[in-house]
C-alpha cells in the first residue's frame, strides 16, 4: 500500500530545470564514457532505430513511461518522467538505459544523417562553433560558445540555438545499479528510474531502451532487454497568460531539509526548490489513502506591491452509469498578499506558485473520479482549470 503524507501548501518555488539535449555529455559528473559504455550505446541506439524503422517494440519487460509537464526556460517545455521495469522479476537490477525524443514520424535515417553532416564538418558532437551556417544561434554575448552537451543537465536558457549540432531534440544514455541508486528505488521491485528532459513545444516520438548492464564488466550471459515508444505531443505553456502544469498525482510530497546540490538534479528531476515531488506510479488508490496533488500557477497578476492575488477551488466528480456526477469540492485556497510568506518576491520566484492539496479518501466509495483545479486570477479577473482522473479501488480503510 502506498502512503501519502507531509501535506504542502507553499508558494514561489524557483525551478532549477534540467535536462540535456544529446550524448556530448552523457557520463554527466562521470567523465568520458568507456569504450565498453560506447559499445553499449551503440547496442541501445540500434535497439531504438529498429523500433523507430519498424519493428515492433517490447522484450524482456514491460516498460512504462509516466511524465509531467511543466514550464521551462526559453519557451521549451520541462518534462519530468518515471521509466518503470516490469514483469521482469529477477532481472534488470543493474541496468544501461537510452532515452532519446525524436520528431514525430521521423525513421533512424534523420538521426543518422545529422550525425554524418557533423562528421563532414569536423566536430564532435556540441562542440560547433557558434558562427557557422550550421548552427543558426542569436547569441550575442562577448565570449559565448555554447555547447551542445555543456551539461548533459542543463537547459539552453541563452539565445535560440537550434538542435542541429544533436542527432535528435533529445537523447541520453544513463547506466544504473539500483541495488545503490537511492534515487532511483533501489533494491526494489519493480525498478523505477526518474529524470527529465527539456524540448520546444511540438510533437514527438519517445523511445526508451534498457538492457541488463553490468557497471563491473561481468554481464548476463542472456542479457534482458526492453524498448518503448510513445508519442508525446507537448503543447507550449505561454509566458504570459495564466497557466497551469500538469496536476501531478503523488505518493509522497517530501520538504527537503537542506537545498539539493546541483549535481543530484539530474537523478531527482522532481525536486523543486525545496520541495520533492514522489509521483505515483499509476491512479490507481485505496480508501486507506489520502489524495495527493501538486502543480505549479503561472502568471498571475500581481499588485502595485507585486503580490499575487489568486484562489484555487477542487471539485471532485464522480463516474456514474448516466454520466459523471459532482459530488463536492474542498475549502479554496487563498493565494493573497496576507496568506503568502512575508517578504515573497513574485517576480524572483518566476512568476509561478507551487500549491498542493491532499484528501483522505475513506470515506468515498469505489469507483472513477475527476478532480478538477480551478485557479482564478482576482486580479485579472480571469480563470482556468485542468483535471486529474484518478480510481478508488475496492477495499475497506485501515482501522
Amino acid at each position: 500500500m502506498r502512503t501519502r503524507h507531509r501535506g504542502i501548501l507553499a508558494a514561489g518555488l524557483t525551478i532549477a530545470l534540467v535536462a540535456g539535449s544529446s550524448l556530448a555529455s552523457t557520463a554527466q559528473d562521470r567523465g568520458a564514457l568507456s569504450f565498453a559504455e560506447l559499445d553499449e550505446v551503440r547496442a541501445l541506439t540500434q535497439l531504438a532505430d529498429d523500433v523507430a524503422d519498424g519493428e515492433l517494440p517490447g522484450g524482456d519487460a514491460w516498460l512504462k513511461l509516466n511524465h509531467h509537464l511543466l514550464r521551462g526556460g526559453n519557451g521549451r517545455v520541462y518534462v519530468p518522467f518515471t521509466v518503470t521495469i516490469d514483469e521482469a522479476p529477477g532481472r534488470f537490477g543493474s541496468v544501461s538505459l537510452y532515452i532519446r525524443a525524436a520528431n514525430q514520424g521521423e525513421d533512424s535515417s534523420a538521426g543518422k544523417e545529422r550525425a554524418e553532416r557533423q562528421r563532414l564538418v569536423g566536430f564532435e558532437l556540441g562542440q560547433l562553433p557558434v558562427f557557422v551556417p550550421e548552427r543558426a544561434t542569436a547569441a550575442t554575448a562577448d565570449g559565448a560558445t555554447f555547447l551542445a552537451g555543456e551539461a548533459s543537465t542543463a537547459l539552453r536558457l541563452a539565445g535560440d540555438t537550434a538542435v542541429d549540432e544533436a542527432r535528435y531534440p533529445f537523447e541520453n544514455v544513463h547506466f544504473i545499479d539500483f541495488s545503490e541508486a537511492a534515487d532511483d528505488d533501489g533494491g526494489r521491485e519493480p525498478y523505477r528510474v526518474r529524470r527529465a528532459l527539456a524540448v520546444a513545444p511540438g510533437t514527438y516520438d519517445i523511445y526508451v531502451a534498457v538492457r541488463e548492464y553490468s557497471l563491473s564488466g561481468n554481464h548476463p550471459d542472456d542479457r534482458g532487454s526492453a524498448v518503448i515508444k510513445r508519442t508525446l505531443s507537448i503543447p507550449p505553456i505561454s509566458p504570459v497568460d495564466l497557466a497551469l502544469s500538469s496536476i501531478i498525482l503523488a505518493d509522497e510530497l517530501r520538504l527537503l531539509d537542506r537545498p539539493l546540490p546541483a549535481e543530484k538534479q539530474p537523478t531527482r528531476p522532481y525536486v523543486f526548490g525545496g520541495t520533492e515531488i514522489v509521483p505515483a506510479p499509476d491512479p490507481l488508490l485505496s480508501r486507506a489513502e489520502t489524495l495527493a496533488v501538486a502543480f505549479f500557477i503561472y502568471n498571475l497578476h500581481s499588485d502595485a506591491d507585486g503580490k499575487p492575488n489568486a484562489t484555487v477551488r477542487y471539485r471532485l466528480h464522480q463516474q456514474a452509469p448516466a454520466g459523471e456526477e459532482f459530488i463536492g469540492e474542498t475549502a479554496p485556497t487563498e493565494f493573497t498578499p496576507e496568506t503568502l510568506p512575508q517578504g515573497f518576491d513574485y517576480e524572483a520566484a518566476g512568476r509561478q506558485l507551487f500549491a498542493s492539496q491532499m484528501l483522505p479518501l475513506g470515506n468515498f466509495s469505489e469507483g472513477g473520479y475527476r478532480l478538477e483545479v480551478i485557479v482564478s486570477d482576482n486580479l485579472a479577473e480571469h480563470s482556468t482549470a485542468r483535471s486529474l482522473q484518478f480510481i478508488i479501488q475496492p477495499g475497506a480503510p485501515d482501522l
